[in-house]
Order: C-alpha cells, then structure tokens, then sequence
C-alpha cells in the first residue's frame, strides 16, 4: 500500500519473526510498476478497456497476504475499480488534526462512489473487515506497440530500447 501511493513505511509489527523479500525501496514505484505490467501499457499502440468485475470482486474476496510475495499474482492486479465503500479501512488522504492532507489508513463511508487502483484495495490478513464493494472494474489491455519509440541513453545503465523489453523486468 504505501509502495502504490509512495506515502511512508511503518513498522507494523514488532519483535516477530516473518517472511520479508529484500527490496531496494528506493525504487517502488518502479516495482509495483513492473509487477503491474504497466509498461505494456505505456508503450501500446492502442488500448482497449475490458469490464472484469466479476473476476475483480472474486480476486479480492479471497485474496491472502501469501498470495502478494508472488509476482504472477501482481499481473492479476492490474484494474481499476469504481468502489461503494460501507465503513471499509481504506488509504486515502486526508487531514489529520488540523494538519495538511497526509496519507491514512482510516475506515470511513464517502457520500458517492470513487475510483480505486485495485492494489490498494485488497485486505491484508492482518487487518479487520471486508474488501469494498466493487460497482465496477475495467482493466485496460495493451494493443501492439508504438511504432515511434526510441532508443534512450540511460547513462551507466546503457542504452534503452522500448520496442524491444519492458523497462524494468520484474523478477520471475
């Protein structure tokens, strides 16, 4: 979650021992990113948009936390969903005593319905309640590749061909 929104880290849990994957978190973004398979998108020559709301609230009504150590999992991640919470711990930003907007991770109940990337609403084994309702998820599907993409110097990191490999190669 805070990997998504690039809000801060906390320790949640101490003194116990768990499973951990060493991660440079230096480079978040461009994890999740990878995991995402955004960058299929990014280079598309077109883009379709597939409903999949009924794969996306089945996702999340069984999704464990095990399940997010494994990369093949994050692919099934890659939607947006039109949520209705009801009371849901969600992250949102908002303000906390009367200072500027931050990021929280608070159970409330909005007046209408919102958009959601769908790694941010997923319940983590070790917090309370339920996903979301979801009203509606759309993935978007990749089409080819843009035909004017070029190479880029990435300095010590060589050159980068877009056509040719996504930009960072999640591990598999």
């Amino acid at each position: 979650m805070q990997t998504y929104y690039g809000g801060r880290a906390e320790c949640r849990i101490r003194k116990t021992k768990v499973p951990v994957i060493h991660t440079d978190f230096t480079s978040q973004y461009p994890t999740v990113n990878a995991l995402l398979r955004n960058w299929d998108v990014l280079k598309a020559r077109s883009i379709r948009f597939e409903n999949c709301t009924r794969e996306a609230r089945r996702l999340l009504s069984k999704v464990s936390l095990d399940a997010t150590f494994d990369s093949r999992f994050w692919k099934k991640l890659s939607f947006f969903a039109l949520v209705k919470p009801r009371n849901d711990i969600l992250p949102i930003r908002r303000c906390m005593a009367k200072r500027p907007k931050t990021l929280a991770l608070t159970s409330f109940t909005p007046r209408s319905r919102f958009g959601m990337p769908v790694p941010t609403l997923w319940r983590p084994d070790f917090l309370p309640g339920k996903s979301p309702h979801v009203v509606k998820a759309i993935r978007m599907v990749a089409n080819g590749c843009q035909s004017e993409l070029q190479a880029t110097n990435l300095g010590r990191d060589g050159q980068h061909r877009p056509s040719k490999r996504r930009f960072l190669q999640e591990s598999d």
